[in-house]
């Protein structure tokens, strides 16, 4: 029995193929989430793209409507390909200094997920720009829900997320004339 537990502890004949199968697993979980952390900086790349854009895009209009806002945002989602676009939620804001109350306010808004649009006018403003009084300022968040492809792992680790990374940028963009209008 002795001899048998020698040969044994001596034979090595295995032990590559052994160490493969044990580091396996970690092998495969790096590259995975290699890919995973990869994908999800291109998604915040283009959800910052995407806000950039819209705001610069916006302030460049002397007025705008909201068919106008709603093909611009249309136009820009495809700056997010070839993630999914049904994720995406835009807010556009145009906020105004008024000298009479000093105060800014939100001139109009516009509040669009997917292809639905909405939008209110006035509200105040809790924006503490520096812009010269008769200034706009644009206003763009994006929020991005991006879903890893293996959201099933994600949802398991963190319940609450529903296996979804919530991205989001803001973007301001101050006009120096006179605020853009919604007609």
């Amino acid at each position: 029995m002795r001899a048998f537990f020698r040969t044994f502890r001596r034979d090595e004949r295995a032990i590559a193929a052994t160490e493969f199968a044990l580091l396996l697993p970690t092998i495969i979980g790096l590259m995975v989430g290699t890919f995973e952390v990869a994908r999800a900086v291109s998604a915040k790349s283009k959800v910052s793209q995407m806000t950039g854009a819209i705001g610069d895009l916006i302030s460049q209009k002397n007025s705008v409507t909201s068919s106008n806002l709603n093909d611009l945002i249309n136009g820009t989602s495809n700056i997010l390909q070839p993630l999914p676009t049904t994720g995406a939620t835009v807010d556009v804001q145009s906020i105004v200094y008024d000298t009479s109350t000093k105060k800014y306010y939100v001139d109009w808004t516009l509040h669009k997920v997917g292809s639905g649009s909405a939008q209110t006018n006035g509200a105040n403003s809790d924006y503490q720009g520096a812009d010269p009084p008769g200034a706009a300022t644009i206003k763009v968040t994006v929020t991005y829900d991006f879903e890893p492809t293996f959201s099933k792992i994600y949802k398991d680790i963190n319940p609450s997320s529903g296996g979804k990374i919530t991205l989001s940028e803001t973007f301001f963009s101050a006009r120096s004339g006179a605020a853009v209008p919604l007609e």
